[in-house]
């Protein structure tokens, strides 16, 4: 998804075409299908969207994205993991050498920022919205965004190098939930619901340093009760 248009409602210029392609083809045909579906589930919600209205709009054969997806909620599975890319293209986290913070702002700017497009967001109330209708879509959503980036987080901490930095004895998940938190403040709350823009670049870079310096100093502050 573009990282600073607004969410289009209607398909890209570039549509899917017709015929076998290559591989680097079929990538960008696959991307382009999967920025139509986005569009679509945002514009009419997942319930009334069928798989033949995404076919007809990105001009492709429905049993296309059947074997391609499996079915609708596969298909909203691989948007969703389209729309985190900028989380697949950061640097890897869990072989970082770095020290902690540096690593941990370098990460958590790249999450802020995939987190915090207008699409990303638009895509989330949705998904949000059809929750009690469509679990099996909130679930899949879940395991692809906020749960892959705990396990990430998680991975992380189980470093031996990592917790002697920190000083922690406490379990890596522990560390992992108390970084995420740290990242998805309240001001991440106001942008779901709408209550001002996404950030700049220089916003999220002050967000994530912010983040992560609260983070580290919550985990100090454990150290020290936990000291003798």
């Amino acid at each position: 998804m573009s990282a600073s248009a607004p969410l289009r409602t209607s398909a890209p210029a570039h549509r899917v075409r017709p015929g076998r392609p290559n591989r680097i083809e079929a990538k960008r045909r696959e991307a382009a299908l999967l920025e139509i579906a986005a569009a679509l589930i945002v514009r009419h919600g997942y319930r009334a969207l069928s798989l033949e209205s995404i076919a007809r709009e990105a001009h492709v054969a429905a049993r296309t994205i059947y074997a391609k997806f499996g079915g609708k909620s596969g298909l909203l599975a691989a948007v969703v993991e389209h729309g985190d890319g900028l989380l697949e293209r950061a640097p890897d986290l869990v072989h970082d050498p770095r020290p902690a913070r540096a690593a941990l702002v370098a990460f958590a700017r790249n999450y802020l920022w995939a987190a915090t497009r207008p699409a990303a967001l638009a895509l989330r109330r949705t998904i949000i919205a059809e929750a009690p209708s469509f679990p099996g879509v909130a679930r899949s959503f879940f395991e692809r965004g906020p749960a892959r980036v705990h396990a990430q987080l998680a991975e992380y901490f189980r470093r031996a190098d990592v917790r002697r930095e920190l000083g922690t004895r406490l379990p890596a998940a522990t560390l992992a939930a108390a970084c995420q938190s740290a990242m998805l403040c309240g001001e991440y709350r106001r942008l779901v619901f709408g209550l001002r823009p996404s950030p700049t670049r220089r916003e999220i870079a002050a967000w994530a340093t912010n983040a992560i310096t609260f983070f580290l100093d919550g985990a100090r502050a454990a150290r020290a009760v936990a000291s003798p």
